[in-house]
């Protein structure tokens, strides 16, 4: 018997044919399952209420809301010296005629306090309101 035979008979055997070559049993492949991805829109984490114990209470205007007023105000030089002393700010500005103000503003309405050595008061702001998400 020629080898072509030899190898045809042994084939048929197997269960195979000639034309096929043997594979090697592979055992079936398992992918794990895909994790489903987190929630784009969670909820932002809510800021904190108060930064330093000692500094503005929540919901108070930021310093350069405060500082912009006081800027826009008509006998503004500049600004000397900006301090936190008894829950708000004393802010003392340079007038254009030379002289020395100083206004105690309320952090949360951005308006000078009663008792200010400065006169006149701030404009009162008109910022756009926030929106809640």
């Amino acid at each position: 018997m020629n080898q072509l035979a030899a190898l045809l008979l042994l084939g048929s055997l197997a269960g195979g044919t000639a034309a096929e070559p043997a594979q090697a049993q592979m055992p079936p492949q398992t992918t794990a399952p895909v994790p489903a991805t987190p929630a784009l829109e969670q909820p932002a984490p809510e800021p904190p209420k108060l930064v330093d114990p000692d500094g503005p209470p929540a919901g108070s205007l930021s310093l350069s809301q405060i500082i912009i007023q006081i800027e826009s105000r008509p006998d503004y030089a500049f600004i000397r010296d900006i301090d936190w002393k008894d829950g708000r700010y004393e802010i003392e500005y340079r007038t254009r005629d030379g002289r020395d103000r100083v206004l105690k503003v309320d952090p949360r309405t951005g308006r000078p306090i009663h008792g200010n050595s400065g006169q006149g008061s701030l404009p009162v702001p008109r910022w756009p309101q926030q929106s809640s998400l």
